[in-house]
């Protein structure tokens, strides 16, 4: 998180580095180790129902949920990448969300919209860490 820099890995080499969004100080995106546990072609983001600035996107490209609400994905609306900008996800270029979304399983298949991650095909690991601070292993368990 203090980079402001995302890494896709494969066999203990990086195959694809850039920079993102995560959320502001009075949002951040809370540290761990989770997998994707969600993806989706298309998601929904908006505020909580109490927020001072609401907003709703639809069909916010790229959607990779990884603790509830939170998620990975596409942020069309900014450019403020290498810079805390987000309401607590992590925002992507688009054209970055889609390569990262292809990377990284649960694989969506050819047609279709949405995939929950499962046993045959588990989620990609998604570290978020912030240096000095601690990563909580949060994943949940697999269904088989």
């Amino acid at each position: 998180l203090d980079q402001q820099v995302l890494s896709v890995w494969r066999e203990g080499a990086p195959v694809f580095v850039t920079l993102i969004s995560s959320g502001k100080p009075n949002h951040a995106t809370p540290p761990g180790l989770y997998r994707i546990e969600t993806k989706r072609a298309y998601g929904k983001m908006s505020s909580l129902e109490d927020a001072r600035k609401p907003y709703f996107a639809d069909a916010v490209p790229w959607a990779m949920y990884f603790q509830g609400n939170y998620a990975l994905h596409a942020a069309y609306w900014h450019d403020m990448f290498g810079h805390r900008h987000s309401h607590g996800c992590v925002n992507l270029s688009p054209k970055d969300a889609k390569r990262v979304f292809e990377l990284a399983g649960p694989v969506l298949p050819d047609g279709w919209l949405l995939v929950h991650e499962h046993a045959r095909d588990p989620g990609a690991l998604v570290r978020v860490r912030a240096a000095g601070e601690p990563t909580p292993d949060l994943r949940t368990p697999l269904t088989p």
